[in-house]
């Protein structure tokens, strides 16, 4: 019986394309107010996300998703909230050490310090997203919750 070569899994995105993902983010809505819809279709592919999924973080309906494909930028609030996202995805991926496959698997998981709910859930206000960055430095610091 002949052994099969050990693949290991490729990863979903390495952590210095979530980082620069996250400074891209905050340049432009620093410079511009709104991110480009380009940053979007990052995210969907380093998130693993589905485009309904991300019309949901984003707070918009999917076909809204459609019409800021065609503008080619978000609206304010939908950039806000993009840039939130990937702040979590890059505080989680620090979490697991670099590892955003772990990190998105925990992003996805309910949890019980945040009600049950998915902390990739949690980006739409901005007292939401406090709570589940402040979980992430508990858990960084080691604290059990």
């Amino acid at each position: 019986m002949a052994l099969k070569p050990y693949l290991p899994d490729e990863p979903a995105a390495p952590a210095d394309a979530v980082r620069e993902l996250v400074e891209t983010l905050a340049r432009e809505l620093r410079e511009e107010g709104a991110v480009n819809y380009a940053q979007a279709e990052r995210i969907l592919q380093v998130a693993e996300l589905d485009r309904r999924e991300l019309a949901a973080r984003l707070g918009v309906d999917p076909r809204t998703l459609g019409r800021f494909r065609e503008r080619g930028r978000l609206s304010p609030a939908a950039s806000d909230r993009l840039y939130r996202l990937a702040k979590l995805l890059q505080a989680a991926s620090e979490l697991h050490g670099g590892d955003v496959k772990r990190a998105l698997r925990w992003l996805k998981t309910p949890n019980r310090a945040l009600g049950g709910r998915r902390p990739l859930e949690m980006v739409d206000f901005e007292p939401e997203f406090e709570r589940v960055m402040d979980l992430v430095a508990a858990l960084e610091e080691g604290v059990f919750v």
